[in-house]
């Protein structure tokens, strides 16, 4: 059996996670896993909010991660990793899983750019959940959290280009960590 690695596409929302995650899947076949995604499927079932659901949805999510990850299988994930609760979640899956590979990398862009692609996506997608419901002023802390993150087995990625340069900038991370080329 190969052994599995965990991908993980963090970052403010805007900077292109979920474009980046989709495009590494559809050319690797890794599956996503997304705490937007899981929050999205709990929350009719739970009929509750975003916010009230986000923490089960957490759990959820490192839950498959971790099933599939046993099982052999390269994962992606595609969350904001904006908080120290997700990356105490990592850490203790990195501490239990000794043969992973983590690579965590951070798409990263000025508010300018979060501010633009937040707007045209709601303008585009009036069913897509901007920011958990808030406005960018209340979540603030998320990108400031992100900003001043200090660990030594991150990896940051200009995402101010366009989508196509950030997936490229990262698909060569992903190429040389796992030796894909």
């Amino acid at each position: 059996m190969n052994k599995p690695s965990l991908i993980v596409v963090g970052g403010f929302a805007g900077a292109g996670k979920t474009t980046v995650a989709t495009k590494l899947s559809g050319k690797y076949n890794y599956p996503v896993f997304s705490s937007d995604v899981v929050n999205d499927a709990l929350r009719p079932s739970l009929q509750k909010t975003f916010k009230e659901v986000s923490p089960v949805a957490y759990k959820v999510m490192w839950h498959l991660v971790r099933k599939q990850l046993d099982a052999g299988v390269t994962v992606i994930v595609d969350t904001h990793m904006a908080a120290a609760h997700i990356w105490e979640s990592l850490d203790a899956l990195k501490q239990d899983l000794h043969d992973i590979q983590v690579i965590p990398i951070i798409l990263q862009a000025t508010l300018d750019t979060h501010r633009s692609r937040i707007e045209e996506r709601g303008r585009t997608n009036k069913e897509h959940l901007n920011l958990g419901g808030d406005k960018l002023e209340d979540v603030l802390f998320k990108y400031e959290f992100i900003e001043n993150l200090n660990r030594p087995d991150l990896i940051r990625v200009n995402a101010d280009g366009k989508p196509d340069e950030v997936y490229a900038s990262v698909e060569k991370i992903i190429k040389e960590h796992l030796d894909l080329n």
